[in-house]
């Protein structure tokens, strides 16, 4: 678990510097007329900085790193939530593909209710409810 926190931290802050590597280069170019001096440089960290973090933030929100590939299908994927866990095997999120657990609403308009919530909680939400 915590491993795969970390790895995910690293994924991001790559992404991160890479986001703001091009949008420094574009800004020196297009903006400051291809200055690469160390005080244009300098001059552009700050705005290049919070317009690197709007567009991680827009842009690859809800962007799970772990996951390389594209969402697993699985032809055992259950139609009908009504089913139980025991009955299924796997239950997959429709948000990120992980497997889904099933769980207990503890709160809320759902409490004392079961629901199927994906495994990769608290960085993926995806449920699936369980009609009675």
């Amino acid at each position: 678990m915590l491993k795969k926190f970390i790895r995910s931290i690293v994924d991001n802050l790559r992404r991160f510097l890479a986001v703001w590597g091009i949008i420094i280069l574009a800004n020196q170019v297009f903006i400051f007329g291809a200055c690469f001096m160390p005080y244009c440089l300098a001059a552009a960290l700050p705005h290049t900085f919070v317009v690197a973090v709007l567009v991680n933030f827009f842009a690859f929100r809800g962007h799970d790193n772990s996951q390389k590939t594209a969402k697993q299908t699985n032809p055992t994927e259950p139609t009908n939530p009504k089913l139980d866990s025991s009955v299924i095997k796997k239950i997959f999120c429709p948000i990120c593909g992980n497997t889904m657990k099933k769980r207990l609403a503890q709160r809320g308009s759902r409490a004392g209710r079961y629901f199927f919530g994906c495994s990769n909680y608290p960085i993926c939400k995806g449920i699936r409810n369980i009609e009675n």
